[in-house]
């Protein structure tokens, strides 16, 4: 049976587009060009999804403002220019979403990337004309709070209720219960289904055509 929503607010990175490494190289590349501590790709990992700025706090607390600037320029500089990691769209996403059009669904990104980011990102997958709106971590409160929706739903005119938020890391599963939404999670991305499954989620999926059955009521 499909679940009762008008609207669904994706996550970015780790849930329509595979760019966990790429994101994971790149943090790794700013901290060893501005001088800053090594950490293991796990602790890189475990903060995509919030805010660049939320990311640096996390790894390095006593850090100072220029160490800040320098690791965002270099971070910038290694996704849109120097890493060689690719980061493409998980191959059933635009499937999915072409079948959520056609099925009436507003449509919506939340997401810790920048503005710059993910418009380029709208650009270089083509699939950009599927959002009604979308919500940025330089642009509004960082994720885990509930700013980032409350913007979403009032610009698009929705309910909490008539709105679900599908998301792969624990940062996506807080950001829902923080805004009293319902949410999916995600196995493809950053978290495990353990660790997602402490956030209550309404539905854990495995891939994308269990996610458009759950959502479309397909058998």
């Amino acid at each position: 049976m499909a679940l009762p929503y008008k609207a669904v607010i994706f996550d970015w990175d780790g849930t329509l587009m595979n760019s966990v490494p790429r994101i994971v190289a790149c943090l790794a590349a700013a901290s060893e060009v501005a001088g800053l501590a090594k950490h293991s790709d796990a602790e890189l990992q475990s903060g995509i999804g919030l805010s660049l700025d939320r990311i640096f706090s996390r790894l390095f607390p006593s850090a100072d403002e220029s160490q800040r600037d320098a690791w965002l320029r270099e971070y910038r500089e290694q996704f849109n220019h120097r890493c060689e990691v690719p980061a493409v769209l998980f191959p059933p996403s635009e499937s999915l979403l072409q079948h959520l059009l056609e099925a009436r669904l507003t449509m919506a990104v939340a997401t810790g990337k920048s503005r710059l980011g993910l418009n380029r990102a709208f650009v270089e997958t083509g699939i950009g004309h599927y959002f009604d709106a979308s919500r940025c971590g330089d642009e509004t409160a960082s994720k885990p709070d509930p700013r980032m929706i409350e913007e979403l739903l009032k610009e698009l005119n929705l309910n909490r209720s008539d709105v679900v938020l599908v998301g792969d890391s624990v940062h996506d599963m807080a950001l829902g219960k923080n805004a009293g939404m319902d949410t999916i999670a995600v196995t493809w991305g950053i978290d495990s289904a353990e660790a997602l499954a402490d956030f209550s989620p309404k539905a854990i999926v495995d891939d994308m055509e269990q996610l458009q059955a759950l959502l479309l009521g397909q058998p």
